[in-house]
């Protein structure tokens, strides 16, 4: 498997991430659980992780002088 192959992957499961985060923070709205709001920042933690991940990928296929 190629980086680009697995920096779309990290892409990926950023968006999933960060969709879920955006989900258990409109659940903590509503309950305002403190479980629900640490789970939601967890969430958006590893996908902001899985981002950053993908975008190193991209820029390690396109060389490292970009």
């Amino acid at each position: 498997m190629n980086f680009f192959e697995w920096s779309q992957g990290m892409f990926n499961v950023g968006g999933i991430a960060l969709l879920a985060a955006t989900i258990l923070y409109i659940v903590y709205l509503g309950s305002r659980s403190r479980g629900v709001g640490a789970v939601a920042t967890t969430a958006a933690g590893a996908g902001a992780a899985a981002l950053t991940l993908g975008l190193a990928f991209r820029w390690i296929q396109a060389g490292l002088h970009h």
